[in-house]
């Protein structure tokens, strides 16, 4: 038997999230583009620019969405899992059940809506680099087609609330000035009458709007640097950066048991002694078999990095790892290092990242990278 002060509990939660889910506050986005300047008359460089913001703002939508979508997901199966617990309670009212089997529907609706809008996203942010990678004409001619599509899925994924018409003036009775004389002694005596409210009934509240609650919409990650010194002997600058969360992963299929958690949890910093720059990448995997599903990271083993132009580089791991526990024991914490000649120095510098794949002793992976500016900003923080 169910208790009842946590039957209670649980017995809102299908009903309210599949309607919350299926009506999304918008969130804040950082990279939200609201319009385009004259394409024609811009140079080369301003054009990639501008597709550049169209790009990072689909992925950002996409992010946003696929976050959405993971969300109805987990909500369904914890409602499914409530309706038939309450089931097998002899002692529970039809009217409950009913009520439950309802909110049901509310979050298949609220699934449905949330993948059909994360497949156009997919969408949309494939073409949206591909415009990226096109020459100056077909940028001319395809960004305004992939900006009209940004904007239609934004407002159809995150509607803005409608403006309250004011009353028409003309329709509003003029009222007899006598009256309002008199209307007017009224207010003035009552005004008199009043007592003074306290101070806590006097005060004047913020309305709460969670668009702008920043636990809801926490800004963008900065990057610090944790160290930045001068070897004493060597006289060389060592340096070295807070970590940015690149990606967020878990394979389809595996969603359901991780009811919106995540699977692997990657982290970038970077450190500088002398001239020389290496990538620190940190995987956070939630898998109690991690050790036999990915194995190790391999001195030696490679990773291949794929920017949003197409462009890939292979960089090597420096150090070994078996891969640790974190201090809970639910997390496995693996670390690599790779080092970054000139080339893929400046690669990393000038043009944001869309893809890795990790060559795990077990096999590859590959990763949908979410901050594809991520490494830039690590890297700008050395300089």
């Amino acid at each position: 038997m169910i208790p009842k002060y946590l039957f209670r509990a649980l017995f809102l939660l299908p009903l309210l999230s599949g309607n919350t889910l299926l009506h999304a506050q918008r969130p804040v986005f950082t990279h939200q583009v609201d319009s385009l300047p004259a394409l024609d008359s811009l140079p080369a460089a301003e054009l990639s620019s501008q597709s550049f913001k169209v790009f990072r703002a689909s992925v950002e939508l996409r992010d946003s969405l696929r976050r959405r979508h993971q969300s109805a997901e987990a909500q369904l199966q914890s409602a499914a899992m409530l309706l038939l617990a309450a089931k097998a309670d002899s002692t529970l009212q039809q009217d409950s059940l009913k009520n439950l089997e309802n909110g049901i529907k509310n979050n298949r609706a609220a699934v449905k809506s949330a993948k059909d809008l994360l497949t156009q996203a997919d969408k949309l942010s494939s073409l949206s680099a591909r415009t990226v990678d096109a020459d100056s004409l077909r940028k001319i001619k395809e960004l305004p087609k992939v900006f009209k599509t940004y904007q239609q899925l934004l407002t159809d994924a995150y509607p803005l609330p409608k403006a309250t018409p004011l009353p028409d003036s003309s329709l509003t009775a003029v009222p007899d000035s006598s009256a309002m004389q008199a209307e007017s002694k009224k207010s003035r005596v009552r005004e008199k009458e009043k007592k003074p409210k306290a101070a806590s009934e006097a005060a004047v509240y913020a309305r709460y709007e969670p668009g702008r609650d920043p636990e809801l919409n926490p800004p963008p990650a900065g990057c610090n640097l944790l160290l930045n010194t001068r070897d004493e002997f060597s006289g060389q600058v060592r340096q070295e950066t807070d970590k940015i969360i690149l990606l967020r992963h878990t394979p389809a299929p595996l969603r359901p048991l991780y009811e919106g958690r995540q699977q692997v949890l990657l982290e970038a910093a970077a450190t500088r002694l002398g001239d020389q720059i290496s990538l620190n990448l940190q995987f956070n995997i939630q898998d109690a078999n991690a050790r036999r599903s990915f194995g190790t990271l391999a001195r030696g083993s490679q990773i291949i990095l794929r920017f949003i132009d197409g462009y890939t580089i292979t960089l090597s791991n420096s150090r070994q790892d078996e891969g640790a526990n974190d201090a809970e024991g639910n997390t496995i914490i693996y670390r690599g290092q790779y080092a970054l000649d000139k080339f893929q120095l400046k690669k990393v510098q000038g043009t944001a990242l869309d893809k890795i794949r990790v060559n795990w002793s077990a096999g590859y992976e590959d990763y949908e990278v979410q901050r594809v500016d991520a490494l830039q900003a690590i890297i700008r923080c050395m300089q």
